[in-house]
């Protein structure tokens, strides 16, 4: 193989080694061109549709004026002060005591939900508040589960938050991503306005087909610009890991050389936002298909698991999701981000090395995921809530007519959480790949080291094999040669990627 790895690292899979790491760059391309041609088309028919309605800024200006403008923004602006307000506690939460947050997230959804599902019980409709309930005890269960992995899920949280204190200048991603999603989606709700306006109900099931059409080029928008935000921080995690020095094993290539006390911190972000805009075409693409690919995965997954069925059936869909899932994961934008590779070949690539490896046990393991989605929930809900509270207090509404404007405020509300935390949730993924790639670069002395050391001896000393029972007598010896195959056989069906 061309290039070189570091001598510890797993070797790929045979059709692995032999894909060309280009082989997707026309992929890569044409994706890139497809969403540049859809931005485009879309900036168009905003402009045409606003045109053909005589929209005129001056009598919106006039209009927003109106009583109901002003309150609808005063509103938003109690939710979205709430959301950012609990998003920085959060965030102080996490230096000061990573462990004890992941409790306090995890109860307090709980409760918060048992809570809301009593009133919405009682005060609105007895469904509401079953479904509410039963969402409540799901998070608990899950919250159970995860308990036993509440030491590696911690130290991989403080490694990662001490990396985004190091590179705090990602934080401003979270301020730029805000206002790129903020004004890409007013612009949307412009246009479908205008072209229902347009078109009305003569040309129905076209005022439809567009209405569609801007729904689905605002969702892939919107998963650009957070995948783009992923690939930065894999890229800067990658550069700060001290990868510079290990080449692709196919390309050659190999990060920036630079001694990172020589390379400013700036620089070493702008390294990565330059490779990312190189690397467009490549998010473009893996952004089409990596958010349900990973959301149907993980649900059919879970379900599987519980429901311990083994039927014919349900093991080849689960065969052909994990074939989606080799060609769409998230452990991908790593080495795009690091080697410019097409994101077909780093699709498969990190996907056989999280397989192989025995980080892929730690990456099963880790419940930074569910963290980082009850965390958004829960700070989305206290804000919501505030403004449900607000309005009983001050305008005596009942609960049952606030039960609309709460969800629309409960996803506005989302936005701010979930984009902060997106950089610990980039962050663990790609520090799970370097630590699959160069396990013995892991910062010695670390927590996390400690607990790998203690938990997965196997992860920084490959000859040493997973703790299990003893063998009864040392007269019977194994030879290793029979012995190999069939842990790296149990290792590569165990670690499969989540």
């Amino acid at each position: 193989m061309a290039g070189s790895r570091p001598s510890n690292a797993i070797m790929l899979d045979p059709e692995v080694a032999d894909l060309d790491v280009d082989s997707g760059k026309w992929r890569d391309r044409l994706a890139g061109i497809v969403f540049i041609v859809h931005i485009i088309l879309f900036m168009g028919a905003t402009a045409y549709g606003i045109i053909r309605e005589h929209i005129n800024v001056a009598d919106v200006a006039v209009d927003a004026v109106e009583s109901w403008a002003l309150l609808l923004a005063y509103h938003t602006g109690i939710v979205v002060v709430v959301s950012c307000t609990l998003t920085v506690i959060g965030h102080f939460l996490i230096r000061l005591c990573p462990k004890g947050t992941i409790h306090l997230v995890n109860l307090g959804l709980v409760v918060v939900l048992a809570l809301w599902a009593a009133l919405v019980g009682m005060y609105s409709t007895i469904f509401g508040g079953v479904v509410y309930g039963i969402i409540s005890f799901i998070v608990l269960i899950v919250y159970v589960s995860n308990l036993r992995d509440i030491e590696i899920t911690t130290a991989l949280l403080i490694q990662v938050n001490h990396f985004a204190q190091k590179y705090h200048s990602l934080f401003w991603l979270v301020v730029l991503t805000a206002i790129l999603a903020h004004i890409y989606s007013s612009l949307a709700g412009l246009a479908i306005g205008a072209m229902v306006g347009l078109f009305g109900l003569r040309y129905m099931f076209l005022t439809l087909g567009i209405a569609i059409y801007y729904l689905l080029s605002l969702w892939w928008t919107a998963q650009v610009i957070l995948n783009f935000m992923r690939t930065i921080v894999a890229g800067t995690v990658g550069i700060d890991y001290e990868r510079r020095h290990r080449k692709h094993s196919k390309t050659g290539e190999e990060p920036p050389s630079d001694p990172i006390n020589n390379v400013s911190k700036q620089k070493t972000v702008w390294r990565s936002c330059v490779m990312a805009a190189k690397s467009l075409g490549g998010i473009c693409y893996g952004s089409i298909l990596l958010s349900p690919v990973s959301t149907v995965r993980g649900i059919f997954g879970t379900a599987l698991e519980l429901s311990r069925i083994k039927s014919e059936p349900l093991m080849n869909t689960k065969e052909t999701l994990d074939k989606a899932g080799r060609n769409f994961n998230k452990f991908a934008f790593s080495h795009v981000a690091l080697y410019g590779v097409s994101y077909h070949a780093a699709a498969n690539e990190t996907w056989d090395l999280m397989a192989l490896s025995p980080v892929g046990k730690v990456a099963g393991d880790s419940c930074i995921g569910s963290f980082v989605l009850f965390s958004s929930t829960l700070v989305a809900l206290l804000s919501a809530f505030t403004d449900v509270a607000f309005r009983i207090m001050v305008y005596d509404a009942k609960l049952s007519d606030c039960m609309a404007s709460f969800v629309g405020y409960f996803l506005l509300a989302l936005i701010i959480p979930e984009l902060y935390l997106k950089i610990i949730d980039a962050g663990d993924t790609a520090l799970l790949v370097c630590l699959a790639d160069e396990p013995q670069k892991l910062p010695a002395g670390s927590h996390l080291q400690t607990v790998i050391s203690k938990k997965y001896p196997q992860v920084l000393d490959p000859s040493s094999s997973e703790p299990g029972p003893q063998p009864q007598s040392q007269s019977q010896p194994q030879s290793q040669s029979q012995t190999q195959p069939q842990s790296q056989t149990q290792t590569q069906t165990q670690t499969q990627p989540q």
